[in-house]
């Protein structure tokens, strides 16, 4: 047998094993290093929230009809992207790194779902099989983006660093 193949082997064998240290995150993260810090994940979850904004507020009035909702109702399940969007904009031009932060508008984007279909039901509406699938599609986007985010949001720091 080789030697360098065993000396390889053993290196191989050793970083799997080695342990973390302390600055180091406990588990991996299922992406790259730049996608572990909350700041992009408040620019991905703004722009998503200023895409179903857009739609919601302005383009899916038109099709409300063929949703089976009313104008009102979309208009009214608007303003809380508008609202999300707003708070990704400041913690992305502040530079924020803390985790507790992504890990509210990850709340505020589980939360969304369901007060999305309490304002529906408010307003009486009865969906068609295009509306069902349309906020079953976003309920599934923005469900796995608040998953992620709360991964991201537990293995961040929980504050921002101390400036000198």
């Amino acid at each position: 047998m080789d030697p360098t193949s065993t000396r390889e082997t053993d290196t191989h064998q050793a970083m799997r094993t080695r342990r973390p240290t302390d600055d180091e995150p406990q588990t991996r993260l299922p992406f790259p290093g730049w996608l572990a810090e909350p700041r992009p994940w408040f620019a991905l979850d703004g722009a998503g929230a200023l895409v179903s904004a857009l739609l919601l507020g302005a383009v899916l009035p038109w099709f409300a009809d063929a949703l089976g909702t009313t104008r009102e109702a979309l208009r009214t399940l608007a303003v809380l992207p508008m609202l999300y969007a707003a708070f990704d904009l400041v913690c992305v031009v502040r530079g924020v790194t803390a985790g507790l932060p992504l890990l509210a508008i990850a709340c505020a984007n589980i939360a969304y779902p369901v007060i999305g279909a309490l304002v529906l039901r408010r307003d009486g509406v009865a969906l068609t099989g295009l509306g069902l699938a349309w906020f079953a599609t976003e309920a599934g986007i923005v469900l796995a983006l608040a998953a992620l985010e709360v991964t991201v949001a537990v293995r961040a720091r929980p504050t921002a660093p101390e400036r000198p």
